[in-house]
């Protein structure tokens, strides 16, 4: 499943969403570059997270999460700071960090699960890995324990291909 990223929100009920073109979209802002505009793919756990939601505001519109104190959409990223992101890391015993910084997080546990550094940098809107390998580098060299197996795999002969060759 592909979603498309806007800076206010995942597409509605699977179509392409552009929060330029969306009026209702409040203090929508245009995305830093071309690649900010993007389809991502969407993992397991977060197509589950926003199947659960569906119960809750599908039939509502187009957005996809509502304050849940006013049954509204959210006026911005204030009011979600005080109704829910602080109390839950307080709850949690997370000490507070900005919700921009989940994107981090995304980022280091992709890169420590082993996926490429290059898809990683189209997930996340970048034009190219380079800023992956800055930024995140010291998580992709624990990634890849074997690094280097696939290469000695095909360029190395085994030692049967060896004796058979008589080397």
């Amino acid at each position: 499943m592909r979603a498309s990223v806007g800076r206010c929100g995942l597409a509605a009920r699977g179509r392409p969403y552009s929060a330029r073109a969306d009026p209702g979209c409040r203090g929508a802002e245009t995305p830093k570059t071309k690649r900010g505009a993007r389809e991502v793919k969407l993992l397991q756990l977060a197509r589950e997270a926003l199947q659960a939601q569906k119960a809750h505001t599908y039939l509502r519109g187009a957005e996809i999460f509502l304050n849940p104190r006013t049954g509204e959409p959210w006026t911005g990223d204030q009011a979600i700071r005080k109704t829910m992101w602080t109390p839950i890391l307080k709850r949690v015993g997370v000490r507070y960090r900005r919700p921009y910084q989940t994107r981090h997080t995304y980022a280091s546990m992709m890169l420590t699960c082993g996926e490429s550094p290059v898809w990683l940098a189209q997930q996340m809107g970048h034009s190219d890995f380079t800023m992956i390998a800055r930024t995140y580098g010291r998580w992709i060299p624990d990634a890849v324990p074997d690094a280097g197996g696939k290469a000695e795999a095909l360029f190395v002969p085994s030692r049967t291909q060896r004796r058979a060759g008589g080397r």
